[in-house]
């Protein structure tokens, strides 16, 4: 009986693929494809699917599939079994090597894969931001120096010094392949190419699971930090809400988030928002339009220059059903 009969691609999530091979495949000669015995091949179908991660050659073969498809069934495989598997940073730098071998598999708009590689891996928003700091180099060969000195965060975790240099080196030089940040020789200063980068993607499920990984690592680690100076705040609320509108409070917190970046990080800061006016107009003037609305509500602030200190701050929000 011939295997080659699923296109992977088609599957945007394991438990959709799995079910097809269970449906279409008789339990002995799936075992045997698989060089399981015919119980353990029964868990990895219906109750442990998680495991297909750790037999993904065996499914490779089963399925008979390229190397391109094979590299697409481990990604699916790898984030079914992620929030199991205690190898997260490694499971997570394995997809962003996998997305990154299937760019136009994925989606032959490169903008849109780039900026999801972006999201994946935590140094690189870092790294672009650290451009608005007053004293980032214009030379690129101190900038790794640069920001073993400023990130508190991460680099603890990085091992040697020259070994968190060396990614961040690499992670400056994805920057400027993706376009994410350039020179400007008017304001003779590393500048970001656009204010924000979002990561619209055509295959939303993919997607967003993918970015559900990365956002495991940041809730985790927040976690750790919680009593440390460096914890700015920590909030929780409970309250009440009909279930057919659970979609909008997400919306309404995804608001608030893109108002933070979109907004308030320009707000803030009078020598971002003059530069804003000059390549961005429409953004300047939805900028205005919240200051605005903010001194509406009695929110009054003196925005900062590049002379005064700034900080790189990250903020995470999750939202959990505690009822039926």
């Amino acid at each position: 009986m011939s295997f080659k009969v699923l296109d992977v691609k088609q599957f945007t999530n394991l438990d959709d693929l799995v079910d097809q091979v269970a449906i279409r495949f008789p339990l002995q000669s799936l075992a045997k494809k698989l060089g399981l015995s015919p119980s353990s091949c029964h868990a990895t179908l219906y109750t442990h699917r998680q495991r297909v991660y750790r037999q993904i050659k065996g499914w490779k073969s089963l399925l008979g599939v390229t190397k391109e498809d094979g590299y697409y069934l481990e990604l699916l495989a790898l984030i079914k079994a992620f929030p199991q598997y205690a190898q997260k940073m490694e499971m997570l730098e394995r997809a962003y090597l996998i997305v990154s071998k299937l760019q136009d598999t994925l989606d032959p708009d490169w903008k849109s894969v780039s900026g999801l590689l972006y999201a994946l891996d935590p140094l690189v928003p870092i790294v672009r931001n650290l451009t608005d700091l007053k004293d980032f180099p214009i030379n690129e060969s101190e900038i790794p120096r640069f920001a073993q000195d400023q990130v508190i965060w991460l680099k603890n975790k990085s091992g040697p010094k020259r070994t968190f240099q060396a990614r961040v080196k690499r992670t400056w030089t994805f920057l400027k392949t993706i376009d994410a940040v350039y020179f400007s020789d008017q304001l003779d200063r590393w500048e970001k190419s656009s204010p924000v980068i979002w990561t619209p993607w055509k295959n939303k499920e993919l997607h967003d699971s993918l970015l559900r990984m990365r956002h495991y690592l940041y809730l985790q680690e927040f976690t750790d930090i919680l009593f440390d100076p460096d914890c700015l705040f920590s909030t929780a609320l409970t309250l009440a809400v009909p279930e057919k509108h659970l979609g909008l409070v997400e919306q309404l917190i995804s608001q608030f988030h893109r108002d933070l970046l979109e907004r308030l990080s320009f707000a803030l800061n009078s020598d971002f928002l003059h530069h804003l006016k000059g390549v961005d107009e429409g953004h300047y003037l939805r900028v205005l339009d919240y200051i605005s609305k903010l001194s509406d509500q009695g929110i009054l602030f003196d925005p900062a220059t590049m002379d005064d200190k700034h900080c790189l701050l990250r903020i995470a929000s999750i939202g959990r059903r505690i009822t039926q």
